[in-house]
Formats: C-alpha cells, sequence, structure tokens
C-alpha cells in the first residue's frame, strides 16, 4: 500500500524536484504521457530520481494508455515508488504491476464514478485519485471537482483528492471531501511543468494543517 498526504504531479526539472522536496511534499508526480505538457522522458525523469533523496519522497510515475511493458520498463529504469494510471487502462493490469497501482477516476455522476471506485479497489488497487474529467487532456487542467459530491463517495484504500487544488482552497476542498491525501499540479505552478517554490510550500502547509 502507499500512502501520501500531499503529491505535487507535472514535476519536470531536478531542480522544481527539490523545490518539492524542500516545500515538504510527501509524494512528486512524473508525467510520461507525451502529449502531456508536463511530459517527461525516461531519461529526464531518472536524471530527478537519481538527485533526489529517495527518503524524502516517494516518486509515482503516471502513465496513460501505455503498453504494459513499456510501463514495466520505465518503472525500472526510473526507480518508481508506485504506478498511477490516467487513461483507459482496465482493472486487469493491477496484477502485472509490481509496485502500487493508483488509479486516477474522472469523477462523472455519482453512480457511475462510486462504481467505478469499486471495480478498481476490488481488483487491488493500492490508492483512488480523484480528478476532473477533461477529456482526452487526462488531467493538469486545473479544473476543479464537484467537492460535495465527491465528499458522498465510499472508498476502502487512501482516497487522493485532484482537480483544481490551489493553495487558496485546498483546506476548503479537504473539509468537504475528507480525503486521505491531496494532488495538485497547475495550482503550484508559473507555467505548465515549471513549479514555483512559495506556492508549493504554501500549498503543502495548508493541506498538512486541515489533514492533520
Amino acid at each position: 500500500m502507499i500512502k501520501f498526504k500531499t503529491k505535487i504531479c507535472g514535476v519536470t526539472s531536478i531542480t522544481d524536484a527539490q523545490s518539492a522536496m524542500e516545500s515538504g511534499v510527501d509524494a512528486i508526480g512524473l508525467n510520461f504521457f507525451p502529449s502531456s505538457r508536463r511530459f517527461v522522458t525516461v531519461e529526464q525523469a531518472a536524471r530527478i530520481t537519481q538527485q533526489v533523496d529517495p527518503n524524502a519522497v516517494v516518486f509515482i510515475g503516471v502513465f496513460v494508455n501505455r503498453p504494459m511493458e513499456q510501463v514495466i520498463e520505465i518503472s525500472a529504469r526510473v526507480g518508481l515508488d508506485a504506478i498511477q494510471f490516467h487513461g483507459d487502462e482496465t482493472v486487469e493490469m493491477v496484477d502485472l504491476i509490481q509496485q502500487p497501482v493508483i488509479r486516477a477516476i474522472r469523477v462523472r455522476d455519482q453512480e457511475s464514478t462510486q462504481l467505478e471506485i469499486e471495480r478498481w479497489t476490488d481488483a487491488g488497487a493500492a490508492a483512488i485519485l480523484l480528478d476532473a474529467d477533461g477529456g482526452r487532456d487526462y488531467g493538469g487542467t486545473g479544473t476543479m471537482i464537484d467537492w460535495q459530491q465527491a465528499g458522498q463517495l465510499s472508498c476502502t484504500v487512501p482516497l487522493i483528492l485532484a482537480g483544481g487544488l490551489t493553495p487558496d482552497n485546498v483546506c476548503q476542498a479537504i473539509a468537504a471531501v475528507r480525503p486521505d491525501g491531496v494532488d495538485v499540479a497547475s495550482g503550484v505552478e508559473l507555467e505548465p511543468g515549471r513549479k514555483d517554490l512559495d506556492l508549493m510550500r504554501e500549498f503543502v502547509a495548508n493541506a498538512r494543517q486541515e489533514l492533520g
């Protein structure tokens, strides 16, 4: 099982990874979706993991519809601690991955979202991440989900809240949803893929204050 309270996703450089670690974040997300504005190559990601203290943070690889053999190869080369599926992957893939699997679910209506949570937790997903439905962007859009709706969902594994979170609204979001952790990308950026240390510090401090 993987458990964290704060995750900064879409880190693309060693400098930003070190700044994220300095902010006190628990997890760093590395995005391997080529169409993402926060995409990192395997070589870039490996340099990041090699330069950042692995005892200080966990590294989570974000994948969208990559062939399973590529996911396994990238994970081994980079040294990922967990895999986050953010595309149209199937539940059968959970058993093919050695690391814990985080399943990102785009929140639509209450019933279908709850059924999707149950399908993935029954299959062995280690955590569920709730994100906004951004169409083919697969996350990182800065769009908020319906917190009231999300707060009514039931989950038996750690629940991570994403979708339009910022230092200013993260406390309100946590109070409404009561997740186990939060995930931010665009809300702590100067521009896509370029993080702001002050925003990261503020986000982490605010989230921890509310999460306890």
